[in-house]
């Protein structure tokens, strides 16, 4: 099951929710809410051309989908958690699973996580 205040988290803090960001780095280009870069996409599946993660749809897509391989990854080596999955998010996996971490971004995307979580209890009557 999706947890929609983690994926909210991951766009709050990668784009503030534009979704014509791009950040022009290593990998040739982040791209629109998720911050996605093409590679990327394509690692998680994605098929079309970069310019259609500009798009809202493919890129929350794609951003799940990244998000979903992450943690599977992570899973299987026994390394999962929320501040993991955001160090591989935003460092890449093989830093993570060699033991690295991003402590500025992760605790960005804790902050961000535990506002949408209350986000949603507030909205639930919780």
């Amino acid at each position: 099951m999706r947890d929609w205040a983690l994926t909210l988290a991951f766009i709050d803090v990668e784009s503030a929710f534009r979704r014509d960001a791009f950040l022009d780095d290593r990998n040739g280009g982040s791209i629109g809410l998720g911050q996605i870069d093409l590679a990327t996409a394509q690692w998680a599946g994605f098929k079309g051309a970069a310019q259609e993660l500009y798009v809202p749809r493919a890129n929350i897509t794609s951003l799940c989908a990244v998000l979903d391989k992450l943690t599977d990854e992570l899973m299987a080596h026994g390394k999962y958690s929320t501040e993991n999955l955001g160090a591989a998010y935003n460092a890449g996996l093989g830093h993570v699973l060699g033991g690295g971490t991003d402590a500025p971004y992760v605790a960005k995307i804790v902050e961000a996580y535990g506002f949408y979580q209350n986000l949603n209890r507030t909205a639930n009557g919780q």
